[in-house]
């Protein structure tokens, strides 16, 4: 949450910001476009350094941190390193180098970049970076003396690089550069090869709503891709492939076109509600009898903004990923209970299962409820064996306490007696 506040986090560049300053551009007979791209720079950012890199930068424009850098620092180290990776020769310990699964990865790997846009950049007249990959202006001369010096910027630094086609293009983002001999820049929407173009099928259990947005943006995706009118209307042409390719009549999505090119061209601006003053309300998609059920919710002038849910196929189906171990499964809801007399303890954690399990053998005074049970009752600390995994959930901690109170309810167990679970009622408030 706090890495956001710092601007070097954040993704400054889009398909629409490039499409507009780059047609402006009028490049010398002697320049060219070229793309440069990070090999592997998730996993190739260093722990310490962009750490400490993140936590400075944040120091510099807020003082409302609740802890001091150096704690900081140390938080962020916890939520990002020794992270767990299963493969198939087994768990690996990723010690100095960032997963692309944490929540901060991205974030981190950004602010580590940024501190080394200045030297890609160079002299450049056009310079733009989206993560890691890079589009620049560059002197053809000085393309492989360019490459050559920032790959030694860092140790893990590994560029490769991209040059103009014979036709003059070079793909960037979800766009197709065009150089034209005069030295005037164009844009089009760019596809790549292995894209299939499947979207949500027309004739799928979907709101309506849903699929005249996906028309809606694909769009505008075609309109922010394109320099000009012509190159539009031949990328909007391809769109209307893809539409017709998952099964959408001609007459429905035409007039949606239509109208969605009319306001692009009046700069009409949609009007929006206050979304603060409305309370989102999460409700299943069952088809037509969700969309009166909607309606109706919208006719009773309650302060709501329903949002409806889709239950994907992979819900219902077996998944093909590997099993996570029972030992370093995260964010779940957990029961301990004695194999001799058989009294329980429930409770969560958002780490790993294993450490959770750790503290509570290492736990002293009134928190060692479980491990003077055991000692008292068995002679021995609590093992993992001794635990088991009630309900893994995906949520943030707020949704975790919930259920975690839900099955306290349900399962009554008798080891948690301290005030705070005693006092934690349901109520719903009307």
């Amino acid at each position: 949450k706090w890495l956001t506040f710092v601007p070097e986090s954040r993704i400054n560049t889009s398909t629409s910001d490039v499409s507009k300053e780059i047609r402006k551009l009028r490049l010398e007979h002697d320049e060219s476009l070229v793309s440069f791209d990070v090999t592997q720079l998730y996993t190739h950012v260093p722990l310490d350094e962009s750490r400490e890199m993140a936590a400075v930068k944040l120091y510099e424009i807020t003082d409302d941190v609740p802890v001091d850098i150096n704690t900081f620092i140390e938080l962020a180290k916890l939520a990002c390193s020794n992270i767990l990776i299963n493969t198939h020769m087994g768990y690996v310990r990723l010690i100095d180098r960032r997963a692309m699964g944490i929540q901060c990865a991205f974030q981190l790997a950004n602010i580590w970049m940024a501190a080394f846009d200045n030297s890609i950049k160079d002299d450049s007249v056009f310079y733009k970076r989206y993560m890691d990959d890079i589009l620049r202006v560059i002197k053809k001369h000085e393309i492989g003396s360019t490459l050559e010096r920032i790959n030694q910027l860092h140790p893990n630094l590994a560029f490769t690089k991209e040059l103009e086609k014979n036709d003059g293009t070079i793909a960037f983002l979800d766009m197709n550069i065009i150089h034209r001999t005069d030295g005037t820049i164009e844009t089009e929407w760019y596809r790549k090869k292995t894209d299939t173009g499947l979207t949500i099928n027309f004739h799928a259990l979907a709101p309506m709503k849903y699929k005249r947005s996906m028309v809606i943006n694909l769009v505008y995706r075609v309109f922010n891709a394109t320099s000009f009118w012509e190159l539009f209307y031949k990328g909007l042409t391809e769109a209307k492939k893809i539409l017709k390719n998952n099964q959408y009549p001609e007459h429905w999505y035409e007039d949606i076109i239509y109208k969605t090119i009319e306001k692009i061209q009046t700069c009409e601006k949609k009007d929006t509600e206050d979304e603060e003053e409305r309370k989102m309300i999460f409700i299943q998609y069952r088809g037509v009898i969700t969309d009166r059920f909607v309606q109706r919710l919208k006719e009773t002038g309650a302060p709501i903004k329903p949002i409806l849910t889709l239950r994907k196929i992979k819900t219902v189906m077996p998944s093909l990923k590997q099993k996570v171990d029972k030992v370093v499964t995260s964010n779940l809801i957990y029961k301990f209970k004695c194999p001799n007399c058989q009294v329980s303890y429930v409770g969560m954690t958002t780490r790993h299962l294993c450490t959770r399990v750790n503290e509570h053998r290492n736990y002293k005074g009134e928190q060692a409820v479980i491990r003077s049970h055991t000692q008292e009752c068995m002679g021995r600390d609590p093992t993992v064996d001794d635990f088991v995994i009630l309900k893994t959930v995906q949520g943030d901690i707020l949704y975790l306490s919930v259920m975690e109170a839900l099955f306290i309810r349900e399962h009554k167990p008798e080891l948690n007696t301290r005030d705070e679970f005693r006092g934690r009622e349901l109520r719903i408030k009307i």
